[in-house]
C-alpha cells in the first residue's frame, strides 16, 4: 500500500507540472488522475475509523470536502483551483494517510 500511495503522490506530482507546461494536455489526463486518487481516498476513507479508535483524529468530512472541491475546480474548469486542490489538499491527505499506513501496517 506504501508504494501505491507514493506512486499516486509521483502521479500528482506529474501531473501539476503538465497542467502549468500544456492545460489542453492535462486536462486530457485528467480522469485516470481522478480514478486514481477516488480509489486510494475510498482506501482512506474506509480506514479512518480504524485510525481513529487507535488514537488519530481525523475528519472524514474534511477529505470528503476535499474531493468535493476537485470536482468542483473541474466542473469550472478553473486549471489554478484543479492544481491548488490537487498540490495542498489532496497530496497532503494522501502524505497523511501513507505515515498512517507507515505507522500501523496496511
Amino acid at each position: 500500500m506504501l508504494n501505491r500511495i507514493q506512486k499516486t503522490i509521483n502521479i500528482i506530482d506529474d501531473y501539476i507540472d503538465t497542467m502549468y507546461k500544456d492545460y489542453g494536455d492535462g486536462i486530457k489526463k485528467l480522469p485516470e488522475i481522478v480514478k486514481e486518487i477516488q480509489e486510494i481516498m475510498v482506501e482512506f476513507l474506509n480506514k479512518i475509523g480504524y485510525y481513529n479508535q487507535h488514537g488519530e483524529n481525523i475528519q472524514t468530512d474534511v477529505i470528503l470536502l476535499q474531493l468535493e472541491n476537485l470536482l468542483n475546480a473541474i466542473d469550472l474548469k478553473d486549471p489554478i483551483q484543479i492544481v491548488d486542490t490537487l498540490e495542498y489538499e489532496i497530496k497532503e491527505s494522501f502524505v497523511v494517510y501513507k505515515e498512517l499506513v507507515y505507522k500501523y501496517g496496511e
